[in-house]
């Protein structure tokens, strides 16, 4: 994010941070725009959905020069959500607009753009996240993500095609999935100008002693399928303590007996390179892969309705099973969030909903268990993060502090996952 942009932001979050006093908050405040390109003189709806139910929240809409365009309190629906419709100036310069919805620590954000007149942008190129992914025969895959230039681009479609799905195949989504022994080019396309980038990928023949492989940064789990969810025992080999599989885990050497024990039991695996990158964050469907394949709890006639969830999807099984099993029942707007980065406590209540299912017993927390920052722990997951505190499965992260709204890393979620397994 570029600091223009950033720095609104931060103005706008101070001072809703500052106005309010703190509340209960369930799952992720959302905030949606009913189109994302205005003229001057259109009007846009808002939609917030989430948000404290009968509350009074402060909704605040500011240029890209830290101009205030509107500020209001509203009253949230008694379903948590609320809609309003603003009407944009005639003379209102051109370029983002943010609005800002919250109350007490939590806000939202969106944005939109305003254009001239008949204005069209067009497209002037395209880049990927990776240029190229190693992979090894019978891994799960990763997504590409392309950003089309500029930002404010009217026509981002875009599309994907590999020059030989013999050896990776790529879906309408830039989901990579390797096939066979070789090398393919992933190449993306815009719609608009026809703009290319493209991905070397390369696959290499597994060998038959097994162990930690895989590409990318993607939390990579060995699919499973079963006719009946049920539970995993508890791992009979002996605990690693040693770096036997990853050559980068100093400094997480409080997660290398979990890392290790799972990717012996071929629940998780590197990113290439003997690489596990410890600290890369850990996407809400990456994680949701990781537990559900931990605990055999896959069903693969479960199905879900999430609207950004593809039935084609490597995620789909996993997810599904989950809402299925009521562990996860996604977000007030209809979606999962499966590229969002799962927060601490987003984790913890996932991982504890599994733990009940599959009838581990945690300890009742004590009056020790209180984080420093409790008051920034949302209600749903204050029991998931007690317990599992009580059981010494999690930690803070300094000064007594859990910061529940942190994004959870690979080696944290390792560590859960494991330390679940332990108690089974």
């Amino acid at each position: 994010m570029k600091k223009q942009k950033l720095l609104p932001l931060l103005l706008i979050a101070f001072m809703l941070i500052m106005s309010f006093t703190p509340a209960i908050v369930a799952e992720e405040m959302t905030l949606t725009l009913d189109k994302t390109e205005v003229k001057r003189g259109d009007t846009i709806q808002l939609t917030g959905t989430s948000f404290p139910k009968n509350s009074s929240i402060r909704i605040i809409l500011m240029d890209k020069n830290n101009s205030t365009k509107y500020d209001s309190t509203e009253v949230v629906n008694s379903d948590g959500s609320f809609t309003l419709a603003i009407k944009t100036g005639n003379q209102w310069d051109t370029g983002t607009y943010t609005f800002a919805a919250g109350i007490g620590k939590d806000v939202a954000t969106v944005t939109f753009e305003v254009v001239e007149e008949g204005t069209t942008v067009s497209v002037t190129g395209v880049s990927l996240n990776k240029t190229s992914l190693t992979f090894k025969e019978g891994d799960s895959g990763e997504q590409l993500i392309a950003t089309v230039q500029p930002e404010n681009a009217s026509n981002k479609n875009v599309s994907w095609s590999s020059s030989d799905e013999k050896v990776a195949k790529v879906d309408n989504k830039g989901f990579v999935t390797p096939v066979s022994q070789g090398t393919a080019i992933i190449t993306v396309t815009t719609e608009d100008g026809g703009f290319t980038e493209q991905c070397t990928v390369t696959v290499n023949r597994r060998s038959s002693g097994g162990g930690g492989g895989g590409g990318g940064s993607t939390v990579i789990t060995t699919p499973t399928s079963t006719p009946e969810p049920t539970a995993t025992p508890v791992p009979t080999q002996p605990p690693v303590d040693n770096n036997v599989f990853f050559t980068d885990l100093d400094g997480v050497e409080w997660a290398v007996e979990s890392i290790n024990a799972l990717a012996a039991k071929g629940i998780l695996s590197g990113v290439g390179d003997n690489k596990f990158a410890p600290n890369d964050n850990v996407t809400r469907a990456q994680f949701i892969k990781m537990l559900i394949s931990a605990f055999e709890l896959v069903d693969e006639t479960a199905t879900c309705d999430f609207t950004d969830v593809e039935p084609e999807a490597w995620y789909y099984p996993y997810i599904a099973s989950a809402k299925q099993l009521g562990i996860t029942s996604g977000y007030p707007d209809g979606t999962f969030g499966v590229d969002r980065e799962i927060t601490r406590q987003e984790m913890a209540s996932l991982a504890y909903r599994t733990a009940k299912l599959v009838q581990i017993n945690l300890p009742e927390p004590t009056d020790n268990t209180n984080f420093a920052d409790n008051d920034q722990i949302a209600e749903y997951a204050r029991e998931a993060i007690m317990a599992m505190k009580e059981a010494g499965i999690i930690n803070g992260v300094g000064e007594n502090r859990f910061a529940p709204h942190d994004t959870a890393t690979r080696a944290q979620a390792a560590k859960i996952i494991y330390g679940l397994l332990m108690l089974k």
